[in-house]
């Protein structure tokens, strides 16, 4: 299995909207006004939709592991930015709410240790550069 994973992007409006691929999925990216038409998730947004989906399919994956059953995931992503350029994130909030008619404290803590720790390689990319705190609300089902 190769290790490499592909990308492109395409300017779409002659503005600031890409259509980016991979896979043979799209997405499209955009900026909001006055530099953009806000047709697409800006560059950012998409960054935190693929930290939550990382977190939640490693969640998900070790709770299965662990015998534990997942029936619902959320996770809510805030970030914000630092003031200066580059405006990259400072912090990263992420919130999991799981629903599970077994899950509980010690094992949400486990999981969640090791996604940041050593699972989740979207989460290991900013360790270190982004503050990220998690939280986690356990509903039964």
């Amino acid at each position: 299995m190769s290790h490499e994973l592909e990308a492109s992007v395409e300017l779409k409006n002659g503005r600031m909207m890409f259509e980016g691929e991979a896979g043979g999925h799209t997405v499209m990216t955009d900026y909001i006004p006055p530099h953009g038409d806000g047709q697409g998730f800006m560059p950012l947004q998409l960054f935190l939709v693929s930290l939550a989906s990382c977190l939640g399919a490693t969640i998900t994956f070790l709770a299965k592991t662990m015998n534990k059953e997942v029936k619902n995931l959320s996770i809510g992503a805030t970030g914000t930015r630092k003031e200066q350029h580059p405006m990259g994130f400072e912090s990263i909030a992420l919130n999991a709410r799981v629903i599970s008619g077994d899950m509980d404290d010690e094992t949400m803590q486990k999981i969640l240790a090791s996604a940041e720790e050593k699972i989740c390689p979207v989460m290991a990319m900013i360790k270190g550069n982004v503050k990220v705190s998690t939280t986690y609300q356990i509903f039964d089902s």
